[in-house]
Formats: structure tokens, sequence, C-alpha cells
């Protein structure tokens, strides 16, 4: 139980830095350990109110993929399209950062 809480602990320390500096909307977490996120948020639930400021945290919402283990590929491809099809020239580009948990 204690590598679960250390790694609890540190993941919702680099939750907190992120929402702390970028102030997101939402961050998504997907990949496959991610099925077993019933047993991970509660983790970050607990720390991330010390490790975070209460303003940007309660402006981003926390939340699993419902794509599982391909999320990561579906989300290259996409940004792959999207580039090429549009051309890089013109593409502004999204702001956004992934995480994918394998």
């Amino acid at each position: 139980m204690e590598v679960h809480d250390t790694s609890s602990r540190m993941l919702a320390r680099a939750i907190g830095m992120v929402t702390n500096l970028l102030v997101p909307d939402k961050i998504v977490f997907t990949g496959g350990v991610m099925q077993s996120g019933d047993l991970i948020l509660p983790g970050i639930d607990k720390y991330l109110p010390s490790l975070s400021l209460e303003a940007s945290r309660k402006s981003c919402r926390i939340a699993t993929g419902t794509l599982g283990e391909n999320a990561g590929v579906m989300g290259a491809a996409g940004y792959a399209m999207k580039v090429t099809i549009i051309g890089p020239q013109r593409y502004q580009g999204d702001h956004m950062i992934f995480a994918q948990f394998h």
C-alpha cells in the first residue's frame, strides 16, 4: 500500500504543477493502467488539494478517457491527419498535454 500512496502523491504533485502553471479546463488520463482509475483517482483526490492552488484546481476537471488502450495511437493519428491535411503553415495547434500510462 505504501507504493500506491507514494505514486498517488507523486502523480498529484505533477498534476498540481500543471494546473498551477497552465490552468487547464480538463486533464484526461488514459491508457491501459487507467482502467484501474478507481484505484488511482482517489489517491490523487487525497493529495491534490495540498499540492495545487485552489483557484486553478477548481477550474480543472480530472477525468479518465473512454478510448482505453488505443487512445494514444488514435490521438497521434488524428494529430498527424490534422497537420498533414490542413498543412503545417496553417495549423495553429491545440493546447493540450497528453499523458498516456501503460
